[in-house]
């Protein structure tokens, strides 16, 4: 079976471990987190545009919110963040010892409930699955 499409790199500056990306369609803008980077990015295709925040620690994954902004986790916890703004709030801190785990993937599901999965960065397999509802 051969190719069917091409790949093309989004010229955007590279990220030190790049996870998570998402679109959002109210907005026509990829987010994707990077983790060790501790940053926030959003790249605009029509206008060609990157934007970048950056956090205390850990970015690991987003997720729009139903009424409006971005829910964040970070090593530390949960964060309501308003990119349009940079405000942060703190939704709730993480479940587990921030210097040994750290949350990993996660995604909203239709009703709004957020799922996410953390990783044990000192031994394995420690992690789990949580999911906060607001």
């Amino acid at each position: 079976m051969g190719d069917v499409g091409e790949l093309h790199r989004v010229p955007v500056p590279p990220s030190l471990l790049g996870e998570s990306p998402m679109w959002h369609p109210k907005e026509g803008v990829l987010y994707w987190c990077d983790i060790a980077g501790h940053a926030l990015n959003r790249w605009n295709p029509t206008r060609r545009e990157h934007d970048a925040w950056f956090f205390d620690n850990d970015v690991s994954c987003c997720s729009p919110l139903l009424d409006g902004g971005l829910l964040l986790a970070l090593r530390d916890g949960l964060l309501r963040f308003d990119p349009a703004t940079n405000a942060r709030h703190r939704l709730v801190r993480a479940p587990y010892l921030a210097h040994e785990q750290r949350f990993n993937d996660g995604k909203a599901d239709p009703q709004g409930r957020f799922w996410v999965g953390t990783v044990h960065e000192k031994r394995e397999p420690q992690g789990a699955l949580y999911r906060y509802v607001h």
